[in-house]
């Protein structure tokens, strides 16, 4: 399930200064499996210094006048940061609902109110303010095909605050959690391994009635919309093939899958796994 760490440190344990910590995790490699990310997330709930090394970073891009890296892909909510060889790291803003220039629960970047799990492992920490409130539930990933409208077994877990100095780390496919806006502005500061694994897709979930409700049309989901839009455009044998070969080059079974249905409605056929 996922690891929650509440913001007291013990006394016997040292603070590190945040750009300290993200080298040590490189540590990382000498464990297996759930340790590696404990071993990160009690690095990260020991660090101190990430509000003064996000100042930092903001002056940094001003003065040197790289305003391309401000905007990301994810607009005024999240911004990266210097990580490692190992470790990527962002900031999310985490703002009531209302208070956003153009509010919308969907916002990529802030997700409120929808069930999802990750794609990747995210050691996450409370830096400014109070913090978003999380519903957690755990999943069985490897018995969960992706398909929309799937019955799935959701188990849940409790509920959590990222209050300030707090952590989670949320599994990677397994952790499922649904973020409640907080009462004021607060900050969290991310890690997210290079490490990943891209044989599964991100998804929504229902909770109501424990079912796959989507995927978000990023990465997998983007690159099948245009799949699928060329497939409406185009329907020459080069197509069919291109559609194939992009297919079998893919790790993801649930892409293959994807496609799959994608190439059967085309040639008016029955898909059947």
């Amino acid at each position: 399930m996922a690891l929650f760490i509440g913001p007291n440190l013990d006394p016997d344990e040292q603070r590190i200064p945040i750009a300290e910590a993200i080298g040590l995790m490189e540590g990382y490699r000498n464990f297996e499996d759930r340790e590696k990310w404990h071993f990160v997330a009690n690095l990260l709930h020991r660090s101190h210094g990430e509000v003064e090394f996000l100042e930092a970073h903001i002056k940094r891009l001003f003065e040197n006048e790289e305003y391309d890296k401000i905007s990301d892909g994810y607009r005024s909510n999240s911004l990266a940061l210097p990580g490692s060889e190992s470790f990527r790291v962002r900031i999310n803003r985490w703002r009531p609902v209302g208070t956003r220039p153009i509010d919308n629960y969907v916002d990529i970047g802030l997700s409120y109110g929808i069930a999802h799990n990750h794609d990747f492992q995210l050691i996450t920490k409370g830096i400014f303010g109070d913090g978003y409130r999380t519903k957690v539930f755990k999943i069985k990933s490897d018995a969960c095909a992706g398909a929309v409208g799937e019955p799935t077994k959701l188990h849940p877990q409790g509920e959590f605050q990222l209050c300030d100095q707090s952590v989670i780390w949320f599994e990677a496919f397994e952790d499922i959690h649904i973020q409640i806006p907080p009462d004021d502005e607060s900050i969290s500061f991310n890690l997210i391994p290079t490490e990943r694994n891209f044989e599964k897709p991100q998804l929504f979930f229902d909770t109501t009635s424990s079912t796959v409700s989507g995927f978000p049309e990023n990465s997998f989901g983007s690159t099948l919309s245009y799949l699928d839009l060329m497939a409406s455009l185009n329907s020459s044998q080069e197509v069919s093939e291109l559609l194939v070969e992009i297919a079998m080059s893919s790790r993801s079974r649930w892409f293959r899958t994807c496609v799959a249905s994608i190439l059967s409605r085309r040639l008016g056929m029955e898909y059947a796994e």
